[in-house]
């Protein structure tokens, strides 16, 4: 299956800011210093943060989205996810249009937003997306890059419509941390320097939880296989 993106040799650790006594303003400075340590860790080939952990099953929303120029029984559902710089290479999600998001996507610049190929083909309909304008609850974000379709809630569902936002623009207390690591470093052997690096940046900010993204989309196509071995069976 084509996921649209590479779980083998990302580790997620599940951070709840709000445990040290982090606010959306002060928690800022922590998602740079964090990705800095993490980043550093020997081995570790980079680093990002996301809210929605790809594969688990579940979506997450921040309201309707509008795009202008529909007609309202033309408008649909999307999925959202709030990320940080790098988190498309990190996660080996190609970008298809545009940059990644930056640091600069913070302060008084304007908001900011990518989607997938599944967004951008019945909002534009072919025309160029780069520059155009969706309406939120909390205002218009202005479209910066396309990435390309990836099965992110389930691995046997196909790609279903996408809009990413900046973490320094929309901060959220909740959240992952993905880290990539060399091949030749095990899943397990990395979580001893995930943790570390996470105490130096904060020694009260303990990881809630830690998740081999290998054995999350491995355990995402059990349904498959099971199904693949009963047609099997059945002479199907």
């Amino acid at each position: 299956t084509d996921r649209g993106f590479e779980p083998g040799g990302v580790m997620a650790a599940s951070l709840d800011l709000n445990i040290a006594g982090y606010t959306e303003e002060t928690a800022q400075p922590f998602y740079r210093e964090m990705l800095d340590a993490a980043r550093a860790i020997p081995g570790a080939a980079g680093a990002a943060f996301a809210v929605q952990t790809p594969l688990e099953g579940s979506s997450f929303g921040m309201g309707p989205v509008r795009v202008p120029e529909l007609a309202e029984e033309e408008q649909f559902e999307t999925d959202w996810n709030i990320v940080s710089p790098e988190f498309f290479r990190t996660l080996r999600m190609p970008i298809v249009r545009g940059p990644e998001f930056n640091d600069a996507a913070a302060g008084g610049a304007a908001r900011a937003a990518i989607v997938n190929e599944r967004f951008a083909a019945p909002a534009w309909r072919g025309a160029d997306p780069i520059g155009r304008h969706v309406v939120t609850d909390e205002g218009n974000l202005q479209i910066v890059g396309i990435v390309r379709d990836a099965r992110l809630r389930i691995i046997g569902d196909p790609p279903e419509p996408y809009i990413f936002v900046p973490i320094y623009q929309q901060p959220f207390l909740r959240t992952q941390l993905f880290v990539r690591h060399d091949p030749s470093i095990s899943a397990a052997a990395i979580i001893p320097p995930l943790r570390e690096a996470v105490r130096r940046t904060n020694p009260y900010l303990p990881i809630v939880a830690t998740m081999d993204m290998a054995e999350v989309a491995a355990f995402g196509l059990i349904p498959q296989r099971l199904a693949a071995t009963l047609a099997g069976t059945l002479g199907l």
